[in-house]
């Protein structure tokens, strides 16, 4: 897809030169299947997503994927609230990813864990304090929080 030269985009308090940060980008790939720019946000947008936690890492993909979603025409996606974190490492200091095998909050519980213990697992891994952690709703709020809190600090 040949991105505008005057392409920009917020991604929430962020501006974005699309152009000169991500360029123009590929949606369907020469195995015959759809990029991950081009999946996810088809899969996102008919899944009405509204809250999507993502790397520091993928910031200009989300750019790009807000892009591709207006030349869409769609609504529901570029109106989503992303919150983008730093690197987060696994006990043993690698990063924690799903390309490098780690676990889901669901292969946590699906494990014998219990969803309490998956949640806290999770702020844990994140850097976020976790006692009084009991739900999903905890974790998502302790994460916006900790996500305010630290853009205010590279803000200043």
């Amino acid at each position: 897809l040949r991105v505008n030269n005057d392409a920009c985009i917020q991604v929430n308090n962020q501006h974005i030169d699309l152009v000169n940060t991500f360029g123009d980008f590929v949606l369907w790939r020469k195995d015959d299947q759809p990029s991950y720019h081009l999946a996810s946000l088809v899969e996102d947008e008919d899944g009405c997503i509204n809250f999507i936690v993502r790397g520091r890492d993928l910031l200009f993909s989300t750019a790009a994927q807000i892009y591709l979603a207006r030349c869409f025409g769609f609504s529901s996606f570029p109106a989503c609230r992303f919150i983008h974190h730093g690197l987060v490492l696994a006990d043993n200091g690698q990063k924690l990813s799903k390309s490098r095998g780690a676990y889901a909050l669901k292969d946590l519980r699906e494990s014998g864990g219990s969803f309490v213990g998956a949640v806290k697992k999770a702020a844990r891994v994140l850097g976020i304090k976790h006692n009084g952690l009991l739900t999903a709703q905890d974790l998502k709020q302790a994460i916006m929080i900790n996500d305010k809190d630290k853009e205010l600090k590279s803000d200043g």
